[in-house]
C-alpha cells in the first residue's frame, strides 16, 4: 500500500545517505503512522545518534516511550524536544543603528505537541503512584 511505497522510498534514501538524521526520522514517522512504535523508536534512536538530530525526533521518541509505559524516559526526551523547540531556531534582524540582534524563534507547533505529551506522561506518572 501507500506505507509500503513510502518505506521503500525512505530506505532508498537511507542507502544513499545513511548519515542523515532526517531520513531516519522520516522512516520513524512512517512507522508511527501505522502504530508500529517499536520499529519507529529504533529509527528515531538512530536519528538521535547522528549530527543535526531534528528537534521533533526527541518528541517522537517521547511519544513512543509513552506508548510503552516508559514514562520517565519519555518525559526526559519530551523536555529535551520542547527546550530545543524553544531555543534551537534563531532569528536575526538589524536595528535602526545597523546593529544585528539575534533572538530565539520558537517552533510553536513542536512546543505545543511536546507539552501535550508531557501533560499526558505526567498524568500517567501520577496515576502510577
Amino acid at each position: 500500500g501507500e506505507n509500503e511505497e513510502a518505506i521503500n522510498t525512505i530506505k532508498k534514501a537511507i542507502n544513499l545517505a545513511d548519515d542523515w538524521a532526517e531520513f531516519y526520522h522520516t522512516y520513524g514517522e512512517i512507522l508511527m503512522s501505522s502504530k508500529n512504535y517499536k520499529d519507529a523508536l529504533i529509527q528515531f534512536e538512530k536519528a538521535k545518534e547522528l549530527h543535526f538530530t531534528p528537534t521533533k525526533t526527541y518528541i517522537k521518541i517521547g511519544k513512543c516511550l509513552l506508548e510503552f509505559g516508559r514514562y520517565e524516559e519519555a518525559l526526559k526526551n519530551l523536555k529535551i524536544g520542547r527546550n530545543s523547540a524553544v531555543h534551537s531556531v534563531k532569528s536575526s534582524s538589524l536595528t535602526e543603528n545597523d546593529k544585528r540582534i539575534t533572538v530565539d524563534a520558537p517552533q510553536t507547533e513542536l512546543i505545543k505537541e511536546a507539552e501535550q505529551y508531557i501533560s499526558e506522561v505526567e498524568q500517567k506518572i501520577k496515576e502510577k503512584k
